[in-house]
């Protein structure tokens, strides 16, 4: 063999090394349907606790491979996407919120049915729909399937990972929506239609049949309320807009949606800012910054520095109840690092729900690939302590939970008490909004 020759047969050896998991083989194509998905189960059990930072901090190493070699035995009988969603369980038993398969969507084949729920308060209530399925707008879900709608959440939220009680209602309303995944949780019978049984404000229980959307063009949604709060008005990862309140004078509302776009948020940073006069005066003293982190799911929790300056600069925004962070189930990592720090920092107040992140996690993620799905399954390679204690989520200061009630009447009630907030003076008997 000539040096060339080898140098190349070394290469391959090492990069298949690093890959994590065997390369496939010339001979991959004799290959059996089964033999393909059982090799893939084989590489997910071996290469995800090699590879995480600590694998089994909540589970058992004896229930995970005892779960990993039942789901090989399974493939045989099992569809592919009940495949996927077995694969997507086993990930979930690792508990790390960051530890989750990252394209199962479109691996697994799974479709999309016309209906979004949210979690308000007291249970699952529908809030988007299309047009010819409206009269379902604003009702409360109670089952799925013949299940009661509570455990059937429990059987979706047994196939991803989550670090605490918001994690699971922020998600499980994504999973009632895909077919395949309902299907493998034993909640439909069928994979072209889901029964979905509601009740209205009376009590009324009806039941509607969903079938998943072929074409995008297909969709025209509907909303339970005509009006669309501030915060749901834009899609742009982070925005801003000033509010004029008549009691409460000026605010900036800062919508940060995720921590990514060094430049781009400098530069928005820039902007937003020379509408806040500097300093401590009258002026400066009269506005109020609004920094909304309900829908950021993280990212690079340094992208938010570009902001801190502008605060030293403004000694009036870090006095009692002149910053306020919007916090919920969807603020995640980075995010829920930011209010930490902006609260630590700069005396921030946390209005909203808990997080669905815990502080003292697992993340900094890469990738394993398996080698014949191609199905990515992302890991945490650290662990991150930002405070002391066994703490599962970060508490608001001021706690507030959105009703059906809100949401028919176009209400953003976490931003009306920021609008509406006022810092309580030491041994003030009344209690802030």
């Amino acid at each position: 063999m000539t040096r060339a020759a080898t140098l190349r047969v070394a290469f391959y050896t090492v990069l298949c090394a690093v890959a994590g998991c065997a390369a496939p083989r010339p001979a991959e194509r004799e290959l059996s349907r089964d033999a393909k998905w059982q090799a893939d189960v084989d590489c997910l059990a071996h290469e995800l606790p090699r590879l995480h930072k600590n694998a089994f901090f909540k589970c058992s190493r004896e229930s995970f491979d005892s779960a990993a070699a039942k789901l090989r035995a399974d493939v045989p009988r099992l569809a592919d996407h009940q495949i996927v969603v077995g694969m997507m369980r086993l990930i979930a038993l690792i508990g790390d919120g960051h530890t989750q398969a990252q394209n199962f969507a479109q691996v697994g084949g799974f479709r999309t049915l016309p209906i979004v729920a949210e979690w308000l308060h007291d249970g699952y209530y529908v809030t988007r729909t299309l047009r010819r399925f409206e009269a379902i707008l604003g009702a409360k879900l109670v089952r799925i399937g013949e299940l009661p709608v509570d455990e059937a959440a429990r059987r979706l939220a047994e196939t991803f990972p989550a670090e605490n009680e918001m994690q699971i209602r922020r998600r499980v309303p994504l999973a009632m929506r895909n077919p395949e995944l309902l299907h493998a949780c034993g909640l439909s019978a069928g994979l072209d239609r889901v029964a979905f049984t509601t009740a209205d404000a009376n009590g009324k229980e009806a039941i509607i049949e969903l079938s998943p959307i072929a074409s995008d063009r297909e969709w025209r949604w509907v909303f339970a309320a005509e009006r669309v709060p501030l915060a749901e008005q834009r899609a742009e990862p982070y925005w801003h807009q000033a509010i004029v309140t008549p009691s409460h004078g000026p605010a900036m509302y800062l919508a940060y949606n995720t921590c990514s776009g060094f430049g781009e948020f400098r530069t928005l940073c820039d902007a937003m800012f020379t509408g806040i006069p500097t300093g401590d005066g009258p002026d400066a003293k009269k506005w109020r910054l609004i920094i909304d982190l309900r829908r950021n799911g993280g990212g690079n929790s340094m992208v938010i520095d570009a902001m801190y300056p502008h605060l030293l600069w403004r000694p009036a925004l870090r006095e009692p109840g002149h910053l306020l962070v919007l916090i919920g189930r969807g603020t995640f990592s980075s995010a829920m690092m930011n209010a930490i720090q902006l609260r630590q920092r700069y005396g921030a107040v946390l209005i909203g729900e808990p997080t669905g992140g815990s502080p003292n996690a697992y993340g900094e993620i890469k990738p394993l690939t398996l080698p014949h799905s191609k199905l990515v399954v992302m890991y945490s390679t650290n662990y991150f302590s930002l405070v002391d204690g066994d703490v599962q989520t970060v508490t608001p200061d001021v706690l507030v939970e959105p009703t059906i009630a809100d949401v028919l009447a176009g209400k953003d009630p976490v931003l009306d008490a920021a609008l509406q907030f006022v810092q309580a003076r030491p041994g003030a008997e009344t209690a802030n909004n």
